[in-house]
């Protein structure tokens, strides 16, 4: 990661510091109260975390994280067991006993004394590596200073977690539902993607039916900009929903299923579609119809998805296209669970674009 940040973005590769003292890196051991994995004592061996800069060098962490120097790390740490050493225990919270006790990447509100903060977004959300015992030991989970560590975790390991963003930076991929880009001033960003992409949150179950039918309503709300434009951007999401829907179906009747994401940047296709369903209106009635399908499909993976995400391990996996900007950035197996609950954050996006277009 290092050898490309030098080659590609020289803002933050200027922010990286270098390695941590063995010193340094015992006295987490002693703050956190149980050893260091080794790849999280081998990542503090290459980097020292990320100085403070009076201007932004950049995120090398997606999609908006910095690492944290041992020193911040363990000052964030104390704050967070000391803050919470004079609550009284309860129901919303629980006890310092079972935030320490509970098996790795179970989530909770209260900190417990074996996370160790490894980057923030310096605006009070942290990435941490959970220390505590279990199968899932070491993952990388975030922790967020109003919902506390709410998901998943998004990474099984600190090494899954470098491993994924180094192959992101090197073939230009996607990392935890990012793609990287460097600016004009060479720093590393993050930037959402335009298809649909495997998201890191647990599959609801009211989910697809009710983001499928809040999007529908703010489509046919009247008073959209551009009804041309919202056209195009309700078919886009459409023939996302056929598209999963398909799946779905195979799926659900043993067939070699597979998902191919329909290019968000081809208008003349879209035009086609939305025609062909009797515009913005038909398109509507088509969405919504075709939730009512989906729905029953998706609530046998609702369970199954509570799990730690383990890239390439987490059944049931389809094979999957997804384009970008007419370009195929995934191209392999994928969690099905997955694309199912990255429809969520896809019609969110969509439902900002009806208002701005």
């Amino acid at each position: 990661m290092i050898t490309w940040l030098r080659g590609h973005s020289p803002a933050t590769a200027e922010g990286v510091n270098g390695p941590a003292t063995a010193k340094a890196i015992d006295e987490a051991d002693w703050a956190v109260g149980v050893p260091l994995p080794a790849d999280l004592r081998a990542l503090y061996r290459a980097a020292d975390g990320m100085r403070s800069h009076p201007r932004h060098v950049g995120d090398l962490l997606p999609p908006f994280y910095q690492l944290l120097p041992l020193e911040e790390a363990l000052r964030f740490h104390r704050s967070r067991v000391e803050g919470f050493a004079d609550r009284e225990d309860s129901e919303w919270w629980g006890t310092e006993e079972e935030a320490d006790t509970a098996p790795a990447g179970t989530q909770g509100f209260r900190w417990s004394r074996h996370w160790l903060p490894i980057a923030t977004n310096h605006c009070g959300d942290v990435l941490f590596a959970d220390l505590r015992y279990g199968r899932f030991r070491g993952c990388v989970m975030k922790y967020d200073k109003y919902e506390g560590a709410d998901r998943r975790p998004m990474w099984p390991s600190v090494s899954a977690m470098l491993a994924e963003v180094a192959d992101a930076l090197e073939h230009d991929g996607v990392a935890a539902g990012r793609r990287p880009y460097v600016d004009a001033e060479g720093r590393l960003e993050w930037r959402d993607p335009v298809g649909l992409w495997i998201d890191f949150f647990p599959l609801r179950g009211d989910a697809p039916l009710y983001e499928l039918m809040r999007f529908a309503d703010r489509a046919r709300a009247g008073e959209l900009p551009d009804p041309r434009a919202a056209e195009l951007i309700v078919a886009r999401a459409a023939q996302v929903t056929d598209a999963l829907t398909a799946t779905a179906e195979t799926l659900a009747t043993g067939g070699a299923a597979r998902y191919d994401d329909p290019n968000p940047q081809d208008e003349e296709t879209l035009r086609g579609y939305a025609a062909a369903h009797g515009g913005l209106a038909g398109l509507i009635d088509h969405l919504i119809a075709t939730a009512t399908r989906l729905q029953p499909l998706a609530g046998p993976y609702v369970d199954a998805y509570e799990q730690p995400y383990v890239r390439g391990q987490v059944p049931p996996m389809v094979p999957a296209t997804v384009r970008e900007s007419g370009d195929i950035v995934i191209d392999g197996p994928v969690s099905w669970p997955g694309l199912l609950s990255g429809l969520g954050y896809y019609l969110l996006k969509l439902a900002d674009e009806l208002q701005s277009r």
